[in-house]
């Protein structure tokens, strides 16, 4: 009989004991303060620690990628301003060879074709936040 009696009073510490634990929660989440998860719950704690590590990671790659499509973008523009001075060249140069052309128009038709040549120079070193557009990566 005595040992009903003592795990009886035993129920009713761990009782007291999850009463007063429940009310010590509840009195903490209407106050609104910040808890110590590290000492309450390890694994959740663990947990909120890795995936505040995964979301500034996360941040980080969405930059590069914003950084990369910036780059991607410059050099389209770059590609199609490119394309169109080689066009442009190419007319030029058409033209200087045609047979009825004068050599004043022949010089003329060099010096537009230097300054293309140029400015397709001036392109194809250009860069974006201090990165090429065009060369080496490695």
């Amino acid at each position: 009989m005595n040992t009903n009696f003592s795990i009886g009073a035993m129920g009713d510490v761990a009782l007291t004991r999850a009463s007063q634990n429940k009310q010590d929660s509840i009195a903490s989440l209407a106050s609104g303060k910040k808890q110590n998860l590290a000492l309450k719950d390890s694994g959740s704690f663990s947990l909120s620690q890795r995936l505040q590590v995964q979301s500034v990671g996360n941040r980080g790659a969405s930059v590069a990628l914003q950084n990369a499509m910036s780059i991607a973008q410059g050099q389209q523009e770059s590609l199609e301003r490119m394309t169109r001075i080689l066009g442009r060249m190419n007319e030029v140069a058409g033209m200087a060879s045609n047979v009825g052309t004068l050599s004043s128009e022949r010089e003329f038709y060099q010096t537009e074709f230097e300054g293309l040549l140029k400015d397709f120079d001036k392109i194809q070193n250009e860069s974006v936040n201090g990165v090429k557009l065009f060369g080496n990566y490695f």
